[in-house]
């Protein structure tokens, strides 16, 4: 996936999450992070996920890398599913 479809699928995480989960925290860091992608270049995208480090962006936590790094390998998170 590239970085706006992850983008995409992280805004709509956070959406869902903001509805269902007693934990707003939770929601709230998808969206940051679906903010953070939607900021950075292809190039830049490719090259921090290529390096493993996600988690150098401000806003992007372990947990969440490995959400956007599994959809950016492979095109999808259990984590998600």
């Amino acid at each position: 996936m590239d970085r706006l479809a992850i983008a995409r699928a992280l805004g709509q995480t956070a959406d869902l999450l903001a509805l269902t989960s007693r934990e707003p925290f939770r929601a709230r860091a998808y969206e940051r992070g679906a903010r953070v992608l939607e900021r950075l270049t292809d190039g830049e995208f490719e090259r921090v996920v290529a390096e493993g480090r996600l988690t150098t962006l401000a806003g992007i936590g372990r947990g969440l890398a490995a959400v956007i790094g599994d959809l950016a390998r492979g095109g999808r998170s259990e984590t998600l599913e």
